[in-house]
């Protein structure tokens, strides 16, 4: 039984809410035109610098970690030939390091969709992952950044792909198959499973094909006309491609 994925994610959803550069030259700071309040989140481990490029304390840390938030304005400052992006209390962050801006995935990163293990080119787990055995469970939501570059790729030839601007043409991130499972490599050595992907460059990723069990209190009623099915609690589905 195929279903299309956006009914049965939409009807999942419906039933559970019903069931409870200006650059710095010669100055002593960057010079920094007004800009809005901007949510920054950290695709990278990352250092905190001051308006001299010397690292200094936001909010008490040093060191900030890959996925953490933290508030700024969206305007690129450059210290020392570098980019940074200001934060609040005057510190400042590589724009490198930014993942996503006001939950926008920058280009070249991926955000997690699941809570998401990191893994090796064998498929095993990493105690370690840039430094830190925190890297190696990411939280949903964290944007990562990816290695290689998304292509173009002939319509509906690719387990998970991208749909191009005119919602027909399709590209993909290369992937690698490992066992029975595909994952992206994100550098240093670590890969995510494609199916904790959501977006990549902002961008929803989609399946050819996937199999979901459906996790509810009780049974319901999927989609409309003669694709309406009865679907139960544990019941593994398959679904197709959406839109």
């Amino acid at each position: 039984m195929n279903l299309n994925k956006k009914i049965i994610f939409g009807s999942i959803a419906s039933f559970l809410a019903l069931s409870p550069i200006v650059p710095a030259v010669l100055t002593p700071s960057p010079t920094v035109q007004a800009a809005k309040a901007t949510t920054f989140k950290l695709n990278h481990n990352s250092y905190v610098y001051n308006a001299h490029g010397k690292r200094t304390y936001y909010q008490g840390k040093k060191t900030l970690k890959m996925g953490a938030t933290v508030n700024g304005t969206n305007k690129i400052s450059t210290i020392k030939g570098s980019n940074y992006y200001p934060l609040t209390g005057g510190t400042y962050i590589k724009a490198a390091n930014v993942g996503a801006i006001n939950n926008q995935i920058q280009p070249g990163n991926l955000e997690l969709n699941y809570n998401s293990y990191v893994y090796d080119k064998d498929g095993k787990r990493l105690t370690k992952f840039r430094g830190r055995k925190s890297n190696t469970h990411l939280l949903k939501g964290t944007p990562v950044k990816y290695s290689g570059t998304v292509e173009k790729t002939d319509r509906d030839s690719k387990q998970y792909f991208l749909l191009d601007d005119d919602n027909y043409n399709q590209s993909w991130l290369p992937y690698e198959k490992i066992g029975t499972k595909y994952y992206y490599n994100i550098g240093d050595g670590g890969y995510i499973n494609a199916a904790n992907v959501e977006r990549i460059d902002n961008k929803p990723l989609y399946t050819a094909e996937a199999t979901v069990t459906i996790d509810a209190p009780d049974k319901f009623i999927v989609g409309y006309g003669k694709e309406k099915v009865m679907v139960k609690p544990g019941q593994k589905v398959k679904v197709d491609p959406f839109p």
